[in-house]
């Protein structure tokens, strides 16, 4: 009825032509970038660069930097508990650490530890290590119980990482629902508006 199709509706047509005309393509591309970025994230740039990004993603940064801090914490409270002396108890927490750059975090404070300044020194000179953290290093390296200090923080964090997870976790269903929602809504609105448009074009 050469009537003027509305925006949504030219954008759902020429989305699904494309789409239907290049299956094999758009499926290779996909396929291809996905391999690329894996093997990309194996490398130690790749690897810098989602270790970076994670940090920086609200919610989930706290997530990863809690979880690796109980790492370091837990691991560090088992070897001390076991007579493993503290510089090598350093050089295992930065191998193990997951994020590098908190591994890198870790480096420097060992770093710090082999220069006489402890541990607390150094980790309150980045900014990377919570005042929780430090301060409970600080009590105790001055109270001689740094095990006992390092297992009351990888207990904290540990709890605290399993509540936030449990909070990402509420909050995907209803993300979820809200992108389907939206997605249903772009539909229904493409395939509508040309009938009120036709109409309006009859009478």
């Amino acid at each position: 009825m050469e009537a003027e199709l509305p925006l949504p509706t030219k954008i759902l047509k020429y989305t699904s032509d494309f789409a239907s005309d290049n299956v094999l393509l758009l499926f290779a591309v996909v396929i291809g970038a996905i391999i690329a970025a894996v093997l990309y994230m194996r490398t130690p740039s790749g690897q810098r660069l989602r270790d970076r990004a994670l940090l920086r993603i609200p919610l989930i940064k706290v997530v990863v930097l809690f979880s690796n801090l109980a790492l370091f914490s837990r691991t560090g409270s088992t070897l001390m508990a076991a007579g493993v002396p503290l510089p090598r108890i350093m050089d295992i927490v930065v191998q193990v650490a997951p994020n590098s750059v908190v591994s890198n975090a870790l480096k420097e404070v060992q770093e710090g530890l082999v220069q006489g300044h402890g541990l607390s020194k150094p980790m309150a000179m980045n900014k990377i290590f919570p005042p929780l953290l430090v301060q409970m290093m600080t009590v105790g390296e001055q109270t001689g119980t740094l095990d006992s200090s390092l297992e009351n923080v990888a207990t904290f964090y540990e709890s605290e990482v399993s509540n936030r997870l449990d909070v990402l976790t509420s909050m995907m269903e209803p993300l979820i629902v809200v992108g389907i929602a939206v997605a249903v809504g772009f539909i229904a609105l493409a395939v509508i508006m040309p009938m009120y448009t036709i109409l309006g074009t009859v009478s």
